[in-house]
């Protein structure tokens, strides 16, 4: 009983916000998809994932978390370049150098918020490259996965000025009185 009383509280609310939300995200996958297809990545999931990370039906927010997406991709790929020209691809490397990482950028004040996506981007560029059969076949890979990075980021701040500009409500006319 105490479960259905405590969930009749929440409901579904289709607003004109999830709506231009959803659609942000839903156009921005396609973009991804069709430009990075068209560069020869078949499959662009981090650019996807990207888009749906900074994309916010405010302007101003999405711009905060595009700026702090490509602080996080820039410190994210610098370490993880390091890590992965230095020792390649393993377990441990991976788990120590994110450990470092989050050491390093929770020791510097005013660090964007979500701090939480450069260890990320670290493990997406290792990743990248578990499987590559030589060092430069991870560069590769971890650069591929820098681009789909980039892409979605810019993708997202360019979808977030487009809908800006298409769904801005309407500025209030005051009549003036020259009778």
């Amino acid at each position: 009983m105490y479960y259905s009383a405590r969930m009749a509280r929440y409901h579904l609310s289709l607003t004109q916000k999830s709506m231009l939300y959803a659609s942000k995200i839903f156009i921005g996958a396609l973009a991804c998809v069709g430009v990075l297809t068209l560069c020869g990545i078949s499959n662009p999931l981090w650019a996807i994932i990207t888009v749906v990370l900074v994309s916010d039906p405010d302007l101003n927010t999405a711009r905060t978390l595009v700026i702090a997406r490509v602080i996080n991709t820039i410190v994210g790929c610098t370490v993880g370049f390091i890590a992965l020209t230095s020792f390649g691809f393993t377990l441990p490397v991976a788990i120590i150098t994110i450990t470092l990482l989050v050491l390093l950028i929770t020791s510097i004040s005013n660090y964007p918020a979500n701090w939480r996506l450069a260890p990320v981007t670290v493990l997406i560029l290792l990743d990248a490259s578990r499987n590559a059969a030589s060092a430069q076949e991870e560069i590769h890979f971890a650069l591929l996965r820098a681009i789909e990075i980039g892409v979605g980021s810019l993708v997202a701040m360019v979808l977030a000025l487009l809908y800006t500009r298409v769904f801005a409500a309407p500025k209030a006319v005051i009549p003036t009185s020259n009778e």
